[in-house]
């Protein structure tokens, strides 16, 4: 997404908020296939949605990491750009921790015998 397609205020801030619910979506997701994966019992089971929540975060950071970067560098200055901002260094806070805590998670599955 460049700045020509973001023509004004409305439109900079639509492209926002829907970037913002596509994070909230796959975080979301993240935490179900997390929370599932805890009441399977088969270890292969346990790993793939274990996995799949962990990817599932990565895009949710990938999404969150580019809306930073992008609002970062527009040269307008929206008043809502640095409050929303701050939305979005929390998000990646705390989608570091829940993928450090998956990571762990993964490596007590494989280690476990």
């Amino acid at each position: 997404m460049n700045e020509k397609n973001l023509s004004n205020e409305n439109d900079e801030l639509m492209f926002y908020h829907t970037t913002l619910r596509n994070v909230i979506s796959l975080t979301t997701l993240g935490f179900i296939c997390l929370t599932f994966s805890e009441s399977i019992n088969k270890k292969i089971n346990n790993l793939i949605l274990k996995i799949l929540s962990f990817i599932f975060l990565l895009i949710a950071f990938y999404f969150n990491y580019n809306l930073i970067e992008l609002f970062s560098t527009l040269n307008k200055n929206y008043k809502f750009v640095g409050n929303y901002l701050n939305i979005n260094y929390s998000f990646i806070l705390i989608l570091v921790v829940i993928e450090l805590f998956i990571i762990y998670k993964i490596l007590m599955l494989l280690l476990k015998k």
